[in-house]
């Protein structure tokens, strides 16, 4: 988890404005005070190299996954051997985003200040760059125009197709990110109502979400593809049982908070049985989906595990991994662009026979990191921080405007 996910330490400038003058107090509230040494505990938190290795493999799977075909014909069958399961990442990915934001809100304030900053944070981190490349592939078409709007605006493009993607959106992992707004604003939410109880509060609603529909159209055995057959596409999505990698994500965070007294011997001795059945199942597709069922299960297990056994052992993870893990977002949102480049550049020259196999696909995956370490850079981290600078200053100056609450959050 990169330090980016966490806000600034402010507390040293507190202090200095303190200390600049022994004569006059400043005045200033015990929610400041309260605030700066929240974000001085956020910015500390120690990086899970866990979380971000499992971030770079869901991101080069999803990769693989979409890449499968560049190759070409005559190695498609070791090509979908290799891939085609790759889209278990995408499991993986939402998984991990339900243990994220247990770690990274756990502390901060609740109530509807804390909801808020707590979704300008995490719009700050995923809108900026989605929006840029959702606006590169708008085309001038009042079809397309209208598919970008929607697509922006989170709501599934096609509710009579089969779930989780129901039409997809502008760009094809755009969907993916449908259900994580859906995530962060169902979180927000809890914070600003439930205040302590936010976490039991988040995985009652999933649970309502998913379960609930089934009194009137049957149960459907928590398939992600059936899901429930709204007629509203919006409610087709926010009902789908994919929520329930999210929840899982959220159950593990409250595990590893807890800190229970097993030792490394217990994390590693499932660790060691684990991991090659993780192996053996993506290359035999024998649990497969994006089902709970499916790879939610193997992905939740795989996640506890190693962020358990990490609170006792230090992992070496390759740098080049964690790396990854670090310019995952842009990468998942960067690739297909690249491909689609690609494909153009070499139709258009007519090369299509003599250009293909698995050189190409490694000159794709190249030009996907390079192209990714840029937006990260200029984009996810630039860009971002500053929004999130503004956004959030804003937000804390009204803030100290407020008077004095009279008792704590609940």
């Amino acid at each position: 988890m990169t330090q980016s996910d966490a806000p600034a330490c402010a507390g040293h400038a507190v202090c200095s404005r303190y200390n600049a003058s022994p004569i006059s107090k400043p005045s200033f509230s015990s929610l400041s005070l309260a605030r700066a040494l929240r974000i001085k505990m956020n910015s500390d938190k120690k990086t899970i190299q866990s979380i971000q290795a499992l971030r770079g493999l869901a991101a080069i799977l999803v990769v693989l996954f979409h890449f499968r075909t560049i190759p070409g014909p005559a190695n498609q069958a070791v090509a979908d051997s290799l891939f085609i399961y790759g889209s278990i990442g995408v499991t993986l990915f939402f998984t991990i985003s339900g243990f994220i934001v247990v770690y990274i809100t756990d502390d901060q304030t609740e109530g509807l200040t804390g909801g808020v900053e707590f979704l300008i944070k995490r719009a700050c981190r995923v809108l900026p760059l989605y929006y840029l490349v959702t606006l590169g592939a708008a085309g001038n078409s009042l079809a397309t125009l209208y598919e970008t709007g929607r697509s922006m605006l989170f709501i599934p493009l096609d509710g009579s197709t089969v779930g989780p993607v129901y039409g997809f959106a502008r760009i094809i992992v755009g969907w993916t990110l449908n259900y994580e707004i859906f995530f962060y604003l169902l979180t927000s939410l809890c914070i600003m109502l439930f205040g302590r109880w936010k976490w039991h509060a988040l995985l009652a609603s999933i649970a309502m979400l998913v379960l609930s529909p089934s009194l009137v159209f049957g149960w459907n055995g928590l398939s992600t593809v059936t899901g429930y057959p709204f007629e509203n596409v919006y409610l087709k999505m926010i009902t789908n049982p994919i929520l329930l990698q999210f929840a899982a994500g959220v159950v593990i965070g409250l595990i590893h908070r807890a800190q229970p007294k097993l030792g490394s011997w217990f994390w590693g001795a499932i660790l060691f049985a684990l991991l090659p059945f993780f192996v053996w199942n993506y290359f035999s597709g024998h649990y497969s989906g994006h089902d709970f069922t499916g790879w939610g299960f193997i992905n939740a297990a795989l996640l506890l595990t190693l962020v358990m056994f990490e609170q006792h052992v230090s992992i070496r993870w390759p740098k080049s991994l964690l790396y990854l893990g670090t310019i995952s977002y842009s990468l998942y949102l960067m690739h297909e662009k690249v491909h689609n480049f690609i494909s153009k550049i070499i139709s258009r020259a007519g090369v299509e026979s003599q250009v293909s196999g698995w050189s190409l696909l490694v000159v794709a995956i190249v030009i996907s990191l390079l192209v990714s370490m840029l937006t990260h850079k200029y984009v996810e981290q630039k860009m971002s921080a500053w929004l999130r600078e503004k956004l959030l200053g804003k937000l804390r100056r009204g803030d100290e405007k407020l008077p004095e609450p009279i008792t704590s959050s609940v």
